[in-house]
């Protein structure tokens, strides 16, 4: 299974608009992953992730709609 194949959330088959493998940096030993979503239903990000048998240990929103939000609120 792959996170993009999607997963159920809130009896919806939610699957997202992209899946990216992060390039490695030499300061953080996990691997990082951006994911993007178009509506953000409950804890979608999440739900994505646990269902491939991995885990969320922090999330970064950094754009909301048209919104692209500071570095500084992440």
């Amino acid at each position: 299974m792959a996170i993009s194949e999607g997963t159920m959330v809130e009896g919806v088959h939610c699957v997202p608009d992209s899946v990216e493998l992060m390039p490695k940096q030499h300061d953080i030993p996990r691997a990082r992953l951006r994911i993007v979503v178009h509506e953000g239903r409950n804890h979608e990000v999440r739900k994505l992730v646990k269902n491939v048998g991995l885990e969320v240990h922090s999330l970064k929103r950094v754009r909301i709609g048209g919104f692209r939000l500071p570095s500084d609120l992440g």
